[in-house]
Parts: structure tokens; C-alpha cells; sequence
């Protein structure tokens, strides 16, 4: 996920095409979901407008299993 810190807009970038069709979700520190979104191409960007600067989780799962999860710094 970048950049680190992000504002307005972060990206998930990779090479591996089992993420696609993934569902992506940001969690707060309190594990509440703010955004959930599907995967569509191998550049996916989240749209960070209106969310309040901290820090996040970012998760992503396909058939049940987490592909991925990462922590995304908001300016």
C-alpha cells in the first residue's frame, strides 16, 4: 500500500493475479469497517477523502482467506 503517509488517495499494487476479484477492506484501530470495495485490476486505488488522519488496516480476502493486510498511514 503507497504511499506512506497518504492524502485524498492510496494504492494496492501487485503482481499477483489471485488478488483479483479480492475484496478490499479499511479498518479503523477499532477493527470498524470504513471502506470495502472489490478488486478489479492489479492497480487499485482507494479513495481516502473524508477519512480522519490516523492510522488504518488494510485487508484483503478471497474465498474466505486473507490474501493480504497491511497497516496505511492517513494524512
Amino acid at each position: 500500500v503507497w504511499p506512506q503517509p497518504a492524502k485524498g488517495v492510496a494504492y494496492l499494487t501487485f503482481e499477483d493475479p489471485t488478488f483479483i476479484a479480492a475484496d478490499a477492506m479499511i479498518t479503523d484501530i477499532t477493527g470498524r469497517l470504513i471502506q470495502s470495495t472489490t478488486i478489479a485490476n492489479n492497480n487499485h486505488e482507494f479513495d481516502l477523502n473524508g477519512f480522519v488522519p490516523g492510522i488504518y488496516q488494510v485487508v484483503v480476502i478471497k474465498n474466505g482467506q486473507i490474501l493480504f493486510s497491511n497497516s496505511l498511514s492517513v494524512q
